[in-house]
């Protein structure tokens, strides 16, 4: 398949969210504080920020995977592209917004569970990079309609 601008478009604000929030943590962070595996129950933050996240990593798909069962009622494959933006954008942007949040209480109380959260927020951020083949396989786009975007 050959990329199209649009494609392209996605993959540049895609890793530029990686990018962005990948200089935000090394900023905000250095110098590295001394991390510890204490489990803090009495702060608040630990367990809502442990509560959040965790709901973040079941949920954070979810919308994504509505919008995949209301493609069959769009028509042209401009407004499916349309849709793959949107909901790709939207779920960078919890998964954004996690990591951000995690990333701060870091700074503020230094604790390995931190840094495991900030991790698997990043392994979801690059799991879910643009790729043609999987774009048109879930949003049901021939090779003809990729084109013609």
């Amino acid at each position: 398949m050959q990329t199209n601008s649009a494609f392209k478009k996605i993959q540049v604000i895609h890793f530029a969210i990686i990018f962005g929030i990948l200089i935000f943590t090394v900023t905000f962070l250095l110098p590295l504080p001394k991390l510890s595996f204490q489990l803090n129950f009495d702060n608040i933050l630990f367990d809502f920020t442990m509560v959040w996240s965790v709901l973040v990593f079941i949920f954070h798909n979810s919308f994504y995977k509505n919008e995949l069962t209301n493609v069959n009622f769009l028509e042209t494959p401009h407004e499916k592209w349309q849709k793959y933006q949107t909901s790709h954008l939207i779920r960078m942007a919890i998964l954004e917004g996690t990591l951000i949040l995690n990333i701060v209480l870091l700074s503020k109380d230094p604790n390995y569970y931190y840094t495991i959260l900030i991790a698997i927020n990043y392994l979801f951020m690059f799991e879910y990079h643009p790729n043609i083949s999987k774009i048109a396989t879930e949003w049901h786009l021939t090779e003809e309609e990729i084109k013609n975007l």
